[in-house]
């Protein structure tokens, strides 16, 4: 790639929608070439769940507390992770004290592991949100709240609805949160987007990502609130400046993508 790149004299990458380009994307631009990239070391901190949690705890983010071995786990249930997969592949809930299942979940999240490499943390259980923010100049530019829902797989996220009147107060600390994980990382301007979970007043960051999210995420933005989420995401990676105009906070979309358990073709009746 980095012949083809310099063959046909490319200027600017953008990421697709998954961790995989991004980190491709960032590896091809370890000199700086690109713009709207973190260094590769920052990628791997943000994209292992491993090295997240830890820098996490390290700088005082809320997050899941996690077990190094079964022996350790003072608090059921747990749920146990494969460190670098995604949309919840191998990924088990063990609700009680059982060295059997323990071993089995184990098993699993490491055989979905590049690295076979899994994590035990405590299982949070609440309401799944996701908070897009434009993260330029030191802060968040522009931001938005998503209430997330698994129908079909309660680790696959497949409806949602931007969220017109999150607590204010909790969104406030929730800016803060971001901001404090982007200088310590020292990211890049550009899309910081997190996954958390609400329990009560309080909220636990599960996941944190640099590229678009799938599923007509940016549609879902666009529609319900008029912001061109997808071109702001571009320009960061064109050196741009967001332009956050003709926005509206009063259309309510949801957005729903299928998620069938066996293979299926849908057609037109």
């Amino acid at each position: 790639m980095r012949t083809l790149i310099k063959e046909m004299e490319i200027s600017y990458i953008v990421p697709g929608c998954n961790d995989k380009s991004y980190k491709v994307c960032s590896e091809l631009s370890q000199d700086g070439q690109f713009a709207g990239l973190d260094k590769p070391e920052i990628v791997e901190t943000i994209n292992n769940k491993e090295k997240f949690r830890a820098f996490a705890k390290k700088v005082g983010l809320p997050v899941p507390g996690v077990f190094t071995t079964g022996d350790e786990i003072t608090t059921w249930p747990v749920i146990v992770k494969p460190v670098d997969a995604f949309s919840g592949r191998g990924m088990t809930v063990v609700h009680e004290p059982n060295e059997e299942l323990l071993s089995s979940a184990i098993e699993l999240a490491k055989q979905y592991s590049g690295t076979k490499t899994c994590i035990i943390e405590q299982f949070m259980d609440g309401q799944l949100y996701s908070h897009s923010a434009f993260w330029a100049d030191g802060a968040v530019d522009m931001d938005f709240i998503v209430e997330e829902y698994g129908t079909a797989n309660p680790f696959v996220v497949d409806t949602s609805y931007v969220v017109q009147d999150f607590p204010t107060e909790v969104l406030c600390e929730i800016r803060e949160k971001v901001c404090l994980m982007a200088r310590e990382l020292n990211l890049v301007d550009g899309l910081i987007h997190t996954q958390f979970i609400m329990q009560g007043s309080s909220f636990y960051f599960i996941e944190i990502t640099r590229r678009c999210p799938g599923d007509m995420y940016s549609r879902l933005i666009e529609s319900s609130t008029g912001f061109q989420y997808a071109d702001a995401y571009m320009r960061g990676f064109l050196n741009q400046k967001i332009e956050p105009k003709n926005l509206y906070t009063s259309r309510h979309m949801c957005c729903g993508t299928p998620s069938p358990k066996r293979k299926s073709r849908f057609s037109n009746p």
